[in-house]
């Protein structure tokens, strides 16, 4: 089996355009279907974008990025980096979020890329988008 670089999730969800959309950029959605994990971001190409845990009051970063593109409900793209290791280009990927709408459901895209030769993480990714996709069915 060969390494991929990105990781490439389709999905069409029985909701509207702009509840998926609220499902990514509202923290207190994201916390019920990405690791108890809120997202917090102004959503403006440039700003930063975080998700947080709260663990006994303290507030844990366990993603971190810059927002790098942002067409309200349709195309989020922003970098993404885990803070707990070195801070260096190579350890960043890129997550894009397309929305489509069909009639009152969306066709979701994910795509993160550029895991280079980390198969571990680039499966470790690959296993958390879909436990996130399970969450928003």
């Amino acid at each position: 089996m060969t390494h991929k670089d990105t990781v490439i999730k389709n999905i069409l969800i029985n909701a509207t355009v702009s509840k998926v959309w609220e499902a990514f950029t509202n923290p207190n959605i994201t916390r019920r279907y990405f690791f108890d994990c809120e997202v917090h971001s102004n959503f403006n190409i440039g700003d930063e974008i975080e998700f947080t845990l709260d663990k006994n009051g303290s507030k844990i970063i366990c993603i971190k990025g810059l927002i790098t593109f942002c067409i309200k409900e349709k195309l989020l793209a922003y970098t993404c980096f885990s803070p707990d290791t070195e801070n260096l280009p190579e350890k960043h990927t890129l997550v894009t979020i397309a929305l489509v709408p069909e009639g009152l459901r969306t066709q979701l895209t994910i795509t993160q890329g550029n895991f280079k030769a980390d198969k571990q993480r680039y499966n470790e990714t690959n296993e958390a988008w879909n436990f996130v996709l399970n969450g928003l069915k």
